[in-house]
């Protein structure tokens, strides 16, 4: 009983990092498009970091 409730732990932590990393990504896809057709290279290096710490954000609890 124990190893399954660190198992739905684990796997609730899982799924929040996955949500996070979408969000990050949609979010910094977003800039990049703004960038682009603004002709804005500060709004696409913005959002192109946006992207990577999306992609390397974890939830923690």
């Amino acid at each position: 009983l124990i190893k399954i409730i660190k198992m739905k732990k684990i796997l609730e932590n899982a799924l929040k990092n996955v949500i996070t990393t979408i969000a990050g990504s949609v979010a910094g896809i977003a800039e990049i498009q703004n960038g682009i057709s603004e002709k804005n290279t500060t709004k696409i290096i913005l959002g192109i970091g946006i992207m990577i710490i999306g992609i390397f954000a974890k939830e923690n609890e």
